[in-house]
């Protein structure tokens, strides 16, 4: 009975050690049939690329020789057989450094031009970026992407760089498709998360949300960051987007008019009262007020001034002489009426009528002769018949001119 027994623990161990035996078999061949696969794998992971300045002769670099830049190990291009120039990492999370979100547009739209900017402008640079933002003019050039060698995965004694940190704990996760909205790139090794909320994922480094402003206020709901400049198409000084009041009114030519909206935003004014607006220079009012005399014109209300012209039948000092008889001894005068404003003379009370100063006096009365004194009377006799032999021979001249 304890033979029997011994044959069946020794029957129990013989297949267990063929048990085992077939399953390290299986092990070996699992790692080799990895490892093989590892070998077809390129250095830097599948849908990046990593480009450098277009004057820079280095043409590729090693797995390590990668790891080594992007762990800050190696920082001059000299020890990489390029030129002796700091060598300056970027990375696609760093463009918001160089480029504002307007500049890159609200889906990253700019971003390959933006890239190509910023390698062309760097000497020193080596820019780990996906491959779908490499425009067809890219100003640099790609460095090459050679297969993982054997040497490099059994002499190596660190993690391959790749576009994720090694990871933690042994072997990588099994490969899964990213589920979040957005990302369509590749297969990666979990979901997509951005925790820094800047639109990349913090494992892919795709980008895989866009700007959203629900509230209309031109900074993105998710980032914090300004997205969207007011826009005022219709030129009324209000946001065609977030409804606020953006401007105000300009009028820089001085006209009473905005410059912008075109309303009519100012009036005229004169505080000097000199008839001119003080802000557009232009004539606004005319002289009004007063009333003009025959010697002073009339004075504006507003601007105190004299304007216009003299109104000769306007007289406020009209004196009245009345009529006056001549004598032998005294000149008379007819009825007439003086300004002594204008010292004009008139006929009527209005002052309408001039009248020469002369036309004004009436001549002395002759004196009629004394009593008893015929010499006077002789020669008042004597131009009688003078007056008569004149008129007679008139006559008789006109009648012979008749005849004739």
């Amino acid at each position: 009975m304890k033979r029997v027994w011994e044959k069946i623990v020794e029957g129990i161990l013989t297949c267990s050690g063929f048990v085992t035996s077939i399953t390290i078999l299986l092990i070996v061949v699992f790692l080799f049939a990895e490892a093989l696969g590892l070998f077809n794998k390129k250095v830097i992971e599948e849908g990046y690329v990593l480009a450098v300045n277009k004057a820079n002769p280095v043409q590729e670099l090693s797995a390590a020789q990668i790891k080594d830049v992007f762990d800050e190990e190696i920082t001059n291009w000299k020890e990489l057989g390029g030129p002796d120039a700091e060598v300056k990492v970027f990375r696609l999370e760093d463009i918001t450094s160089y480029f504002s979100e307007e500049e890159l547009g609200a889906g990253y739209e700019k971003a390959p031009r933006c890239i190509g900017e910023i390698v062309a402008g760097n000497p020193g640079i080596i820019a780990f970026v996906p491959s779908k933002f490499i425009e067809k003019d890219f100003p640099g050039h790609l460095l090459k992407d050679e297969s993982i060698s054997f040497d490099e995965v059994f002499a190596g004694k660190e993690w391959f760089p790749t576009a994720k940190p090694p990871p933690r704990g042994g072997a990588a996760p099994p490969p899964r498709q990213c589920t979040a909205d957005g990302c369509t790139e590749g297969v990666e090794t979990d979901n997509c998360i951005d925790e820094d909320k800047n639109h990349i994922c913090d494992i892919c480094g795709n980008i895989i949300s866009n700007h959203e402003d629900a509230n209309q206020d031109h900074v993105c709901d998710l980032c914090g960051k300004v997205i969207s400049n007011h826009e005022d198409a219709d030129n009324n000084h209000i946001c065609d987007y977030c409804d606020k009041v953006i401007s105000n009114h300009e009028d820089a030519d001085e006209d009473h008019v905005c410059d912008f909206c075109g309303k009519t935003i100012s009036n005229h004014e004169d505080a000097n009262k000199d008839h001119v607006c003080d802000l557009c220079g232009k004539v606004i009012t005319n002289h009004a007020g007063g009333k003009e005399t025959c010697r002073d014109k009339a004075v504006c209300e507003v601007c105190g001034k004299a304007y216009g012209e003299l109104d000769p039948k306007n007289h406020t000092d009209l004196k009245h002489f009345p009529a006056k008889a001549a004598t032998e001894d005294a000149e008379g005068n007819v009825e007439y009426w003086h300004c002594d404003d204008c010292n004009k003379y008139y006929s009527d009370k209005d002052g309408t009528k001039e009248l020469a100063k002369a036309d004004t006096v009436t001549a002395k009365l002759p004196k009629a002769p004394p009593t008893g004194d015929t010499s006077n009377l002789m020669l008042w006799i004597a131009l009688l018949l003078i007056s008569g032999g004149a008129l007679i021979g008139t006559t008789v001249t006109e009648k012979k001119k008749k005849q004739k």
